[in-house]
């Protein structure tokens, strides 16, 4: 393998793995922040500034991927969709246990 695809490879994997840091960050912000709300006494705003400072992030450092090819714009991206498809599995999975839960409690009591 030629030695600039090798380096162009190494890359594309460094920005890959930035953006499953970035979507990390963003969807875990997002989960930490649907589970504070509750207990917030202003939530619309509360909400709002959480999305403001999740975005700015997460459009940052695509930004920062973005400015030397759009490759690595792709690879970055594709590393926040990989991280929404695990929380999305991993919160399908939580709510069918608690749906599940939810049953039994509703089936004991009858």
């Amino acid at each position: 393998m030629p030695p600039i695809l090798s380096m162009l490879l190494l890359d594309l994997l460094f920005c890959f793995v930035g953006g499953v840091f970035l979507g990390g960050i963003y969807f875990g912000g997002l989960w930490w922040s649907v589970n504070r709300v509750t207990s917030v006494e202003k939530k619309k705003s509360f909400l709002f500034f959480s999305w403001i400072v999740r975005s700015v992030i997460l459009f940052g450092g695509l930004y920062l991927a973005a400015r030397y090819d759009w490759r690595y714009l792709l690879a970055a991206f594709a590393g926040v969709i990989v991280v929404r498809s695990v929380m999305v599995r991993r919160m399908k999975k939580q709510m069918g246990k608690i749906m599940n839960t939810n049953k039994l409690k509703e089936a004991s009591e009858c």
